[in-house]
């Protein structure tokens, strides 16, 4: 469980919940962290301060606290999931959310090489059709949920994408004096289980989407020329020195893995409001309206500029593959991608399954939640989480906001010809639905596939944000309502949690994120111990 140390006391003020984003921490805040860390080294586990932390990044939120995570270092080595965050009030006073590893000993000079390594994971991986180059760090991987006993690694993660096979991305932890895979997971974050252009003039314009799910929508795209619109946002997304045109745009990747062309049409309009994919347009329509919105939700909502916070353009690619029946965020690519499905679902292009895989790029540029574990479940229900907020934010007459993720999506939802509500990829009020995931918290759960342990959280926030009896323990919870509910969640993300945080953490991220934003004694504080006790975490 992470704990919050504290130097002192905190002031907690009720004010609002936007963030003033930045990838460094003020200095005086740093320094009052670090004197923090070397006053009280041995309380955390660490020998010297100033070589076993080293700052990742941080910011100032408009409650006037300043934020700061560290990785730790043994002997130079990053220890996976080592990690701290301090919080500093405008007086300087030190809080602490500590996940550093105590009583690190290993050998930190490997016995085989990080080729080796590299061989080793790919021998296990025994990819069809091939990979992208891997890549092999050194790492500390520490005793506890994810290895028996503390061992040096390579950690070689893989990302395989071609057309002869599903994609995924592989992490491996290669023991590096034993050559043993210690631990291996598949990161690639998915929709559900499973497998988971060229420079132009920029001008501004607006066109008609005739989408799949969300009906006729207005889209932000380009006009560089008299007879030519392409889905390309001219006023979300900052480019790079790489690629420095335009801002968020949407692919057509023509059922191929590589490659791909922004969607263009001769008109001001894209698609033809079918869900039969008769119209290449119409996915990439859905696609780019998703993106937009949820680009909106987490700039309008909780003051965030963007996926990593500082406006990076992102891009989404439909039509990906054949018959690939899922959907995904790729930190590789830093883009989403969809698939059009095949026998069970329909393109995967539906506004909550949009803003739950921008969700995951979110959480890899704040939190970090592993995949896999209880980590991995509270990764999952995160993009669950804001995906849902992001549909009731779009505010759509079509598909009207509810509680399951996917609905629209299901083939068989849609079998008598007009639009029957009875399957989704999970269900937020009553996560057993789906014949698979719990809604209660037990010892087990981490032991599930990631989609399904996510469960508990979802029954969680839907409690929280909607109220009502939890199905764990007939308990009674009083709804916040879905902004305060989303609010004190995206703080406990990006404020309180780390990598290797569990149900029980996540109860005191979103505690203290209550906390800060409403008051120690406030309503909102105990109504997320309400809705934490009604999934049997307490």
């Amino acid at each position: 469980m992470k704990k919050i140390l504290s130097a002192s006391i905190l002031v907690l003020m009720a004010t609002g919940a936007a963030f003033a984003q930045s990838n460094n921490a003020n200095p005086r805040a740093l320094e009052a962290s670090m004197a923090h860390f070397r006053a009280n080294a041995k309380a955390y586990g660490l020998t010297d301060a100033d070589r076993e932390l080293k700052q990742t990044r941080g910011f100032t939120d408009k409650l006037g606290k300043t934020h700061v995570r560290f990785d730790q270092y043994f002997n130079g080595v990053r220890v996976f999931e080592g990690e701290a965050i301090s919080h500093v009030d405008s007086k300087g006073r030190v809080a602490v959310t500590n996940a550093l590893r105590k009583d690190l000993r290993v050998n930190t000079t490997p016995s085989i090489s990080d080729a080796t390594a590299v061989s080793i994971a790919m021998a296990r991986m025994n990819a069809v059709g091939g990979y992208d180059n891997p890549s092999a760090t050194l790492v500390v991987l520490p005793a506890g949920e994810r290895s028996a006993s503390t061992r040096l690694t390579w950690h070689v993660r893989a990302f395989v994408e071609n057309d002869a096979t599903h994609p995924a991305q592989y992490d491996f932890f290669v023991d590096a004096h034993t050559g043993e895979v210690a631990f291996s997971f598949d990161s690639l974050e998915t929709a559900k289980p499973g497998s988971g252009g060229g420079s132009t003039a920029a001008v501004a314009a607006t066109a008609t989407g005739r989408t799949m799910w969300s009906g006729d929508v207005t889209l932000d795209v380009n006009h560089p020329t008299s007879t030519s619109w392409t889905l390309q946002d001219t006023g979300r997304g900052i480019g790079s020195s790489s690629a420095p045109a335009l801002g968020n745009y949407t692919l057509d990747m023509n059922k191929r893995s590589s490659g791909g062309s922004i969607v263009s049409r001769s008109t001001a309009s894209f698609g033809d409001g079918s869900r039969n994919n008769t119209d290449v347009a119409t996915a990439a329509a859905d696609a780019h309206y998703g993106l937009q919105k949820t680009w909106d939700y987490f700039k309008l909502v909780h003051g965030r500029n963007g996926i990593d916070g500082n406006g990076s353009k992102t891009f989404s690619r439909v039509h990906y593959n054949r018959n690939y029946e899922n959907a995904f965020w790729s930190d590789s690519c830093f883009c989403m991608t969809y698939g059009d499905g095949a026998s069970t679902f329909y393109p995967l292009v539906s506004i909550d399954v949009a803003g739950h895989e921008m969700t995951h790029g979110v959480t890899s540029r704040t939190a970090r939640l592993t995949y896999s574990g209880e980590s991995g479940g509270l990764n999952e229900a995160t993009s669950d989480i804001f995906g849902t907020a992001v549909e009731f934010y779009s505010g759509s007459a079509t598909d009207v906001a509810d509680w399951w993720i996917g609905e629209r999506i299901w083939r068989s939802n849609w079998s008598t010809g007009s639009f029957v509500q009875a399957r989704a990829l999970r269900h937020m009020d009553d996560p057993a639905k789906d014949g698979r995931s719990p809604a209660c918290w037990s010892s087990t759960l981490g032991s599930l596939d990631v989609h399904y342990s996510s469960g508990p959280a979802n029954h969680m926030f839907y409690l929280l944000a909607n109220g009502g009896t939890s199905k764990c323990n007939s308990n009674n919870v009083a709804g916040l309502g879905i902004d305060k509910a989303a609010k004190i969640w995206f703080r406990a993300l990006t404020v309180y949690m780390t990598a290797s945080t569990n149900y029980a953490a996540a109860r005191t991220a979103a505690l203290n994120a209550a906390s800060d934003l409403y008051g120690a004694s406030s309503a909102e504080r105990a109504a997320v111990a309400a809705a934490f006790s009604g999934i049997n975490v307490n």
